[in-house]
């Protein structure tokens, strides 16, 4: 890492990918579902879900947020500034990428198109219900 560019922002940001997601939540999903018969993919890459679990039929898509919210956001009593707080960091950035909600809503969508190519459910015979 830059450290001319060091700031809050960017080590939060880089404790919460290394510490929280790779170490922490990657490490007790594997021990959680290690005698599962399930399918247990983890993805870094833009539009996959941090982590994706199939446990027989029943699909889970994971995004791993550590998150903390402003003080002065939650002081100020405000349903709108909360609102708008909660929808930049979780729905949609100032920029228009999307953010956690939207990335599941994403994935979904592709899911109903059709599978990750880690795991063709469809193959093993199992049949999406709507």
């Amino acid at each position: 890492m830059d450290k001319s560019k060091l700031t809050y922002n960017s080590f939060k940001s880089t404790i919460g990918f290394e510490v929280i997601e790779k170490r922490f939540f990657r490490s007790l999903f594997k021990y959680m579902f290690e005698n599962y018969n399930a399918v247990l993919e983890f993805s870094d890459k833009e539009g996959m879900p941090d982590c994706y679990l199939r446990i027989g039929r029943y699909v889970f898509l994971i995004e791993v947020k550590d998150y903390l919210v402003s003080t002065e956001t939650i002081s100020s009593g405000s349903f709108e500034k909360i609102s708008n707080h909660l929808n930049l960091n979780f729905v949609k950035n100032e920029k228009g990428s999307n953010k956690g909600i939207s990335q599941i809503v994403n994935q979904i969508d592709a899911l109903n198109k059709g599978c990750f190519a880690f795991d063709n459910f469809i193959d093993r015979g199992l049949k999406k219900e709507m």
